[in-house]
């Protein structure tokens, strides 16, 4: 049934290949040109660096690519997708507006998944609330792991408590309490260097773990999201959300192939504290 099977994509969604990702490079959106912020890791970081928490490298056995095709026709016809979950709970894109902290509202993104997940209440994040204080309230760019870190350690206010791409110091003091109700306890540490990352994505991605991913080539980071089966034999992509609003591709979805969703990082969280404030 599901040999030969390519995915039905969003309407209005995009598939960035080696043919086009320059036009994505510097985007113009809404008559607005799109921040990123993306900055690569320092070499020789290690999941061990994040200081409270319960890190893992990946440990899962490999999905077979012979499996995919019948995996993914599997959760698409029966919506089972990451994007199915975030779109039917009404979940709606980040947009880091102004702000050069893709690298943060990728992991925020991470997180409000992993909420959803574990039947929490939709509480929006504020991407701000971690990456101004990781900055020292400057608006500059920065990489996952050291999103994931802070969180891990001091978690994400509530947009309530400190309005989403506010870089101020004024909401630190009195959303403390907030945020650490949003703490990740358990997450993961990729290795970008392995040589079958993408398969080991795709494996996190087909157990419904959203990862958070930096590109060098658009210096970005953006949320994976679901395992896509491109036209043509053994051509599969990732599904991803970007952090510019539900105006971008489709309510923020769009597809990347293989080659350019080789990322320079990826983190996810896997649990995260049980909080409906």
């Amino acid at each position: 049934m599901s040999k030969g099977y390519t995915s039905k994509l969003y309407p209005g969604e995009v598939v960035i290949d080696d043919s086009n990702y320059k036009d994505h490079c510097r985007p113009i959106q809404n008559g607005e040109r799109r921040f990123f912020g993306y900055q690569q890791s320092p070499k020789g970081f290690a999941a061990s660096k994040i200081a409270s928490g319960d890190a893992a490298s990946f440990n899962f056995p490999i999905i077979p690519r012979s499996e995919w095709d019948a995996r993914i026709a599997d959760m698409e016809q029966n919506q089972t997708r990451i994007s199915d979950m975030l779109l039917q709970a009404g979940i709606p894109s980040l947009d880091q507006d102004s702000t050069n902290y893709c690298w943060c509202n990728a992991v925020v993104g991470c997180v409000q998944v992993v909420r959803a997940q574990q039947n929490q209440k939709y509480v929006p994040l504020s991407p701000a609330s971690v990456a101004a204080p990781v900055t020292g309230y400057r608006n500059q760019g920065g990489w996952g792991g050291e999103a994931l870190d802070y969180i891990v350690k001091n978690g994400v206010a509530a947009v309530a408590q400190w309005p989403a791409n506010a870089i101020s110091q004024s909401y630190f003091s009195a959303s403390r309490a907030n945020a650490a109700l949003h703490k990740v306890q358990e997450y993961y540490i990729l290795n970008p260097n392995d040589s079958n990352i993408f398969d080991q994505i795709m494996t996190m991605l087909f157990m419904r773990i959203p990862v958070s991913c930096g590109l060098s080539w658009w210096s970005h980071e953006i949320m994976y999201t679901d395992p896509v089966k491109l036209s043509g034999n053994s051509n599969y992509g990732i599904r991803f959300r970007n952090s510019w609003g539900d105006s971008y591709g489709s309510k923020g979805f769009n597809t990347l192939t293989e080659s350019k969703a080789m990322p320079d990082d990826a983190c996810s969280p896997g649990v995260v504290v049980a909080s409906n404030e």
